[in-house]
């Protein structure tokens, strides 16, 4: 790194590797402790004990910590499971990430193929309809609740979800839940599948519609 006369500098008076997992170099300007920073951001700038930093060249050690730090969270939450824009923001708000980084994290992940809302929704509609059988109404709640935005999910919704898969869905969960009642009197068939399909988001006129096919 390069020195101006101008701009007070710093003697880094000692570099300490830290305890735990985590690969942290710990520094000391002028006897007095810094901060931490990765490994790799240490060797990238060739920073050494007995060696100087000016302000300018802090801030960019700051700059390039932050930035590196919020992209290994945003990784490492991703590699879990999909996220929504809106999780992986929260996310990084609670690791008191600057908004200013966590916006260009976002980004650097929509770039590397890892967010993408679109393909979040069509994904968890799919998935919703296949392993839960929920209405779309509760699909639509679920995912607003993951911050996709209006506009994606009901054009997502009205594409996959149409109303002949969900009257299809809909008698598929509840044939497959009246194995259950087998033994029961009809009418209380009847109330639990009705209780049934009203906790996975149909409103009762629709089961009443599709009922008699049921039972």
């Amino acid at each position: 790194m390069n020195l101006f006369e101008d701009i007070p500098t710093y003697q880094i008076t000692k570099i300490e590797k830290s305890k735990g997992r985590r690969k942290y170099r710990i520094l000391y300007l002028n006897g007095k402790k810094f901060g931490k920073f990765f490994d790799e951001i240490i060797f990238r700038f060739n920073i050494k004990e007995d060696s100087f930093l000016n302000e300018n060249e802090l801030k960019q050690l700051q700059k390039v910590q932050s930035e590196m730090k919020a992209e290994k969270i945003a990784l490492n939450y991703l590699s879990y499971k999909t996220r929504s824009i809106n999780e992986v923001k929260k996310k990084l708000f609670s690791k008191e990430i600057a908004y200013s980084v966590i916006d260009l994290t976002i980004e650097k992940m929509k770039k590397y193929g890892y967010l993408d809302d679109e393909k979040y929704a069509r994904d968890w509609i799919e998935e919703r309809i296949r392993t839960r059988g929920f209405s779309p109404s509760k699909i639509k709640s679920e995912l607003f609740l993951k911050g996709i935005s209006k506009e994606i999910i009901e054009n997502n919704l009205s594409e996959i979800y149409t109303p002949e898969l969900e009257i299809k869905t809909a008698k598929r969960i509840a044939k497959k839940q009246m194995r259950k009642y087998k033994n029961l009197d009809e009418k209380v068939i009847k109330r639990r599948i009705i209780n049934f399909l009203l906790r996975k988001g149909y409103n009762y006129s629709f089961i009443e519609s599709i009922l008699s096919e049921v039972l």
